[in-house]
This record gives C-alpha cells, structure tokens and sequence, in this order.
C-alpha cells in the first residue's frame, strides 16, 4: 500500500467515525499520517491520538493510532468535513500564494512541504508551497 492510499484510508475512517458519531476511532500507523494528525490536534479538530501495537481487537491492524475525535457540546463534530486532495494517480501541489481559504477561513489544508506537514495557514506565514494533501473543515 503506498503512503498516500494510507492516508486515503485514515481518512475514510475518521469520516465514517464522525459519521456514526463515535468518540475513538483507530487509523493505520505511518509517519505521514503521524504529521497529518499532529496539524490536527494544533489546529483544534481532534482531542489527542497516542500510537498502539500488538494487534488491534476487531481490526485487521497490527499497528495504528488511536485518534480521540472532538465534538461540540450537542455532539456535532468540529470536523463536518475531510477530504483527500492528493491521490496516487495524481498530485496535487500549490504555492503558498496560491492557496486559497478552506470555507471561508473556517477550515484547512493539510500540506506536505521541504520544512514538513503543515496547515495552510502556517505555510502562508512560513511562505512555503507543497503538496495539498486534505482539506478539512
């Protein structure tokens, strides 16, 4: 599985979990989705995600992180949506001029840069382009 069909499912199961409303739910273990989950936390969308082995009850992973989602008081969750941009088959890059604001400032891009994985925002400020990896909002 390449790293980017990785991600793709990491992110598939954290919709599907926000979906069904669930508080917990567990993602493939790899360094890009490692930095994509850090943004997440720094930028308030999830709670916390801490790394757990030897073979997950009830799922086919051996390896993974365990992402803490975070919810409103009325249970909506803060990510409404999350969305793959880069796709094995085809990439997506932007320079950080050209990014434009997720729903109106409200959400982000997720971007791999040569200084990292970073928001869109940051790399605004850091004036770095990259690869558009997620939106979320």
């Amino acid at each position: 599985m390449s790293y980017h069909s990785s991600l793709i499912d990491a992110l598939n199961r954290m919709r599907n979990a926000v979906i069904r409303g669930q508080k917990k739910v567990v993602v493939p273990k790899s360094k890009l989705i490692k930095g994509v989950l850090s943004v997440l936390l720094d930028e308030g969308f999830i709670e916390a995600f801490n790394e757990i082995e030897t073979g997950l009850a009830g799922t086919s992973l051996k390896n993974g992180f365990e992402v803490t989602l975070r919810y409103f008081r009325n249970q909506r969750s803060l990510i409404n949506e999350i969305k793959a941009v880069s796709k094995p088959s085809r990439r997506i890059y932007s320079g950080y001029e050209e990014l434009p604001p997720v729903k109106r400032g409200l959400g982000i891009a997720v971007l791999s840069t040569n200084q990292g994985i970073m928001s869109d925002r940051k790399a605004k400020r850091l004036r770095v382009g990259g690869e558009v990896l997620a939106l979320v909002y």
